[in-house]
């Protein structure tokens, strides 16, 4: 009793599907998506019988590269300075293509930590740097605490209509200033179609990449973290609102372990009797 709609819809991981041929019987080809992985029917005839013969074929993800083994170029937060990110590129021996943005090195790629945006003067040409390489495949990118925000900061409250996962323009929440503080630069850097665009391809970088003989996340690579956001998320990535608010809400295990990856663990001084000072933002 397992119709086409509730399998394209279901998580191969989480059920074991037996497929009845008779289900698909008049269909082209059935496609299942989960965890960027494509799992693909192809019927080339119509009939029960040659559909029950199909071949059923594994493609790998965008973004599944395990079979590079580097070298690799460890680049961090990079926070809107453009030039100096094509000026670190070129002193590599990367050389950018026709379109002066996806540059390539002849035998090295690079991977991103994360934290492209806010503070500095040019995120836009950074977000365009970055995501053309990504997208060509000279790099890699993973995101930092703040692509976090800023996909919650423009994500609105599934449970609260009018506001937001990160709070702002909200008078009641005293964390509302300090937020558009930190994204100010983006918001006047990044605007219409292009904010969107850019935001869409943050939903779809992950959080960390194991690549073997090399793993790489933004801040701290707590085990017990990963291996909780892998249960929970189905993967390293972030693909719900749902997830997103979770991993906002501080009453969630989700929060504590994105907090970890993305911010690294964090005691309080004054519980361990020492004085409180103020970060470079004046924040105590």
């Amino acid at each position: 009793n397992f119709t086409f709609k509730n399998f394209a819809e279901s998580r191969a991981r989480r059920f074991k599907i037996v497929m009845d041929a008779h289900t698909f019987a008049g269909c082209e080809t059935v496609s299942l998506t989960h965890n960027r992985q494509l799992l693909r029917r192809q019927l080339l005839e119509r009939s029960v019988e040659a559909v029950a013969e199909a071949e059923i074929l594994r493609e790998k993800a965008w973004n599944d590269r395990r079979d590079q083994h580097g070298p690799f170029d460890i680049i961090g937060d990079v926070h809107g300075c453009g030039a100096e990110l094509e000026a670190l590129l070129d002193a590599m021996g990367y050389r950018s293509d026709a379109d002066g943005l996806a540059h390539r090195h002849p035998s090295r790629q690079v991977i991103f930590v994360g934290d492209l945006i806010d503070r500095g003067p040019e995120q836009l040409r950074v977000l365009a740097v970055v995501k053309s390489m990504v997208d060509a495949g000279t790099a890699r990118m993973v995101l930092g605490n703040h692509e976090f925000n800023a996909l919650a900061y423009h994500t609105e409250h599934p449970l609260a209509p009018g506001r937001f996962l990160r709070p702002h323009d909200d008078p009641d929440d005293e964390r509302s200033a300090k937020n558009e503080k930190q994204h100010s630069a983006f918001l006047k850097q990044v605007q219409g179609s292009e904010r969107s665009t850019y935001l869409g391809w943050m939903w779809i970088q992950p959080l960390w990449l194991d690549l073997g003989g090399l793993r790489v996340v933004h801040a701290c690579w707590h085990q017990p973290s990963i291996d909780l956001l892998t249960a929970e998320l189905g993967s390293s990535h972030l693909s719900t609102v749902e997830q997103l608010r979770r991993a906002s809400d501080p009453a969630d295990p989700l929060y504590t372990a994105i907090e970890t990856i993305l911010k690294g663990p964090e005691i309080s001084l004054t519980d361990h009797d020492q004085q409180a000072y103020l970060d470079k933002d004046k924040h105590k």
